[in-house]
């Protein structure tokens, strides 16, 4: 399905997991907003690695990045933007492997992704998870009393520290279209973040935005976007 400016001349890929699920209607709006048109491929539990990647390669997720990639070749848009969840497939080699190992190689596919992404669009943005909550909120919406409690930045940070750490020494190395997007500020002041923005739920779980808490991002993902595409 194309989304936002279905003439427009330039064209945004969203692609990945359930991360880029719940990251769409933001993404949406920002191309919508850019003149782009959008195109959003999602595949919860798989992430979008290149096509010859061991991680996760069952039958659905391998047939889903070949079409993926085919696509994006076929579409050879201005701007690819990326959002997986790292942690959980970095958690599951350490079902059978040692923890360095793990995020060397998690390290590895994303760096290959990342050449083979931009070897077919002008820009990619590769889109860090939301801070990490450990309340989810869809369990404590009442009518009675405060939901979403903010947790304290020192605590929350940490949680995904390890991945995004990661994932920024992948791109620091790589060519300047490509970039990194990490919305931890937009969440998180300088004592706390929260789930709650103008008494919305920003989260639908400890990991996933709803359609507002995406939309809250559209403005950042807007400006990061053209800084990749050009005026």
């Amino acid at each position: 399905c194309i989304y936002s400016n279905p003439e427009g001349e330039r064209t945004a890929v969203l692609v990945g997991d359930s991360m880029a699920k719940s990251l769409s209607g933001g993404f949406a709006k920002a191309a919508e907003n850019l003149g782009m048109k959008s195109v959003v491929f999602s595949l919860a539990g798989c992430a979008y690695l290149h096509e010859d990647s061991p991680i996760m390669s069952n039958e659905t997720c391998y047939s889903w990045r070949a079409n993926v990639f085919d696509a994006i070749q076929f579409l050879h848009p201005d701007v690819v933007v990326i959002a997986n969840l790292s942690s959980l497939y970095i958690g599951i080699l350490n079902q059978t492997n040692e923890p360095q190992y793990s995020r060397d190689f998690w390290a590895s596919e994303l760096s290959t992704t990342l050449d083979k992404t931009l070897g077919e669009s002008r820009g990619v943005l590769l889109a860090q998870p939301p801070p990490k909550f450990i309340k989810d909120v869809k369990y404590d919406i009442s009518l009675i009393g405060p939901i979403g409690s903010p947790e304290e930045r020192q605590d929350v940070e940490p949680r995904r520290l390890m991945e995004n750490s990661l994932e920024m020494k992948v791109v620091s190395t790589k060519n300047s279209q490509i970039q990194i997007f990490n919305f931890d500020n937009i969440f998180c002041g300088e004592q706390s973040c929260t789930q709650v923005v103008d008494n919305q739920l920003m989260f639908e779980d400890g990991d996933h935005l709803t359609p507002q808490g995406s939309l809250l991002l559209s403005r950042q993902l807007e400006q990061m976007i053209r800084q990749l595409i050009g005026p």
